[in-house]
């Protein structure tokens, strides 16, 4: 479904609407119902079709196109994308709870660039989930007064021993 056709089968129900003839929306996707409101439009002599228009536009124009054609369809035509939504109101929430940034740990797009800080490590590591998981959280090495916490990528030890893993092929 792309808004564009969304659109159109909102504002051609819109223009029907508003001269007091019901729309007629068929179930289906937005290209046949689309085609069963044009015919119901095309169908009404010249002077309606101009006057479904212009009190159309206006009601578009005072309401928007989400709000003049709210009554039209069902309510779950209207409903927000369940997943997408959730996790932009998580971020923000989250996001809300970290108001400040560190005066003194620099990120390391640029200088002028503060890291953000976590009062707790559970909003940080909540934080982290949403966004990034390959991101680590550790504690801020320059405020040691009060537990603050950042995210960041770790370098790889090279003091660590990595262990190689070889793979054979059969002969």
């Amino acid at each position: 479904m792309s808004a564009r056709s969304r659109n159109a089968v909102w504002r051609i129900a819109c223009f029907l609407h508003w001269v007091g003839i019901q729309p007629s929306i068929q179930a289906g996707n937005y290209r046949r119902k689309y085609q069963f409101l044009m015919d119901q439009y095309c169908a009404l002599p010249l002077s309606l079709r101009r006057e479904a228009r212009r009190r159309g536009r206006q009601a578009i124009r005072e309401f928007g196109l989400k709000g003049a054609a709210s009554d039209l369809f069902p309510a779950a035509v209207f409903a927000s994308r369940g997943k997408k939504n959730a996790r932009a109101q998580q971020l923000a929430e989250l996001l809300s709870r970290s108001p400040d940034r560190c005066s003194t740990c620099r990120s390391s797009w640029g200088p002028r660039r503060h890291k953000r800080c976590w009062s707790s490590q559970e909003d940080a590591e909540a934080f982290r989930m949403l966004t990034d998981s390959t991101l680590s959280v550790y504690p801020c090495p320059a405020r040691t007064e009060s537990l603050q916490f950042h995210l960041g990528h770790r370098k790889p030890d090279p003091n660590k021993n990595r262990s190689l893993i070889l793979f054979s092929h059969p002969r």
